[in-house]
């Protein structure tokens, strides 16, 4: 199984823990301005492992999403670099989209499961 999903990286934990994330109780109806979930990789494994499948990869996704969408301050100069066709803003989406990056403020999260 190929699973894709927004990832609760190292920056959007630090920020829950800060508060700056509104508190999902389960209800009825999605929250207002709800636009996603995003889920804590080792967790949803763990799930995943409950019903029987083995980890077989696991990815961190877009770092340079994640990092602007997490930053307000520097989102307009970083859009401007996530969008640009500029070969240097694509050489230097490929560095921000390392795995180091991606796993401390990537957009999402890949797991390649294999069921026993």
């Amino acid at each position: 199984m190929f699973l894709t999903f927004p990832a609760m990286t190292k920056i959007r934990n630090w920020k829950a823990l800060r508060g700056e994330y509104t508190p999902w109780e389960a209800v009825d109806q999605e929250p207002e301005g709800f636009y996603q979930f995003a889920l804590c990789p080792d967790r949803t494994e763990s799930f995943f492992s409950e019903l029987g499948f083995i980890k077989e990869y696991q990815q961190g996704m877009d770092g340079l999403k994640g990092f602007k969408d997490e930053i307000p301050k520097l989102r307009p100069q970083l859009q401007k670099l996530y969008d640009s066709p500029n070969f240097l803003a694509r050489v230097s989406r490929k560095i921000c989209n390392t795995a180091i990056m991606s796993k401390w403020c990537g957009h999402g999260c890949l797991l390649v499961l294999r069921k026993q």
